[in-house]
């Protein structure tokens, strides 16, 4: 699990790179860990988001790939629902809050057998902690104010509800990174 400052590095650097992103029309619809790239080491740490293999510009009704899907856990309902014409930034969004929960935890959010367990988990109100992982770095672990904002930000932008989360990836950093950065 990455330290406070680490996470709040990668946290920005993801914001600021889906604000590109999007600023240009596009949805990528499969952040995830694996789709991160982190180059260098320190202050001088670079993460840079790849794999646009399943991105689409607004108002295209096709993928680059043929998987429409994206990574259960990672995407939202209205995109493994296939459900078009919700697509938008808060998709992204989603899928970054799902992230940051992995950066800080080394797990999975959603933790279940099959998409429908995932569809249902995400539905629900109640959110894992990142204070329920044992990898969450002990100085976020000692602040439990600290971690029930974070926690907020990712149940937020975790909302089932498209049109009840964030819409930029900045707002979601914002929360975020400001409670990172109160340790």
């Amino acid at each position: 699990a990455f330290d406070a400052d680490r996470a709040a590095a990668c946290v920005e650097a993801l914001a600021s790179g889906l604000a590109a992103i999007h600023e240009f029309g596009v949805i990528h619809r499969d952040i995830k860990p694996s789709n991160i790239l982190c180059c260098g080491s320190g202050r001088g740490e670079l993460f840079k988001i790849a794999d646009f293999g399943v991105s689409r510009s607004r108002g295209l009704k096709q993928t680059f790939a043929h998987s429409a899907l994206g990574t259960p856990g990672y995407a939202p309902p209205e995109q493994i629902l296939m459900e078009e014409d919700k697509l938008g930034t808060a998709t992204d969004v989603f899928a970054l809050a799902a992230t940051t929960f992995w950066l800080l935890t080394g797990e999975e959010l959603f933790v279940a057998r099959s998409i429908a367990d995932i569809l249902q988990l995400i539905q629900g109100k109640k959110r894992r902690s990142i204070r329920e992982s044992k990898r969450l770095v002990l100085e976020l672990r000692d602040q439990p104010r600290v971690c029930a904002a974070i926690d907020a930000a990712i149940a937020h932008a975790t909302n089932g509800d498209a049109s009840l989360r964030p819409r930029e990836a900045k707002a979601f950093s914002t929360a975020v990174t400001g409670a990172l950065r109160l340790h």
